[in-house]
């Protein structure tokens, strides 16, 4: 049973596949600074024992609203600013790549 799933900063590269949904044992998935792109698989809601997810300093975009049923307690991803990449209304921090290519989070 996996628990914890860190990956942050690790050049990862691509979509992530749908079956990281049936990682429902998962408390703490972090995938930050990383090259992972496209939409968020939306089974990844299933994963409702998820209390920190940290998306940010990806290339994710989309809608990631669907996760806010989760009431995950620290959820980060590059949705700061009016051209955000991401989408979301329960993320409790927000990131965006400054002028220099740095990650910057705000707490929401």
């Amino acid at each position: 049973m996996i628990i914890k799933y860190y990956t942050g900063t690790n050049n990862l590269n691509g979509q992530l596949p749908t079956e990281v949904g049936e990682l429902t044992s998962v408390k703490v998935m972090s995938l930050y600074d990383n090259q992972i792109h496209g939409i968020l698989p939306e089974n990844i809601h299933k994963m409702n024992n998820l209390q920190l997810l940290y998306l940010h300093s990806n290339k994710i975009r989309g809608d990631v609203g669907f996760m806010c049923s989760l009431e995950i307690q620290n959820f980060r991803a590059d949705c700061f600013g009016l051209e955000a990449n991401v989408q979301c209304v329960c993320c409790n921090v927000c990131c965006v790549d400054d002028e220099n290519g740095a990650n910057q989070c705000y707490t929401q």
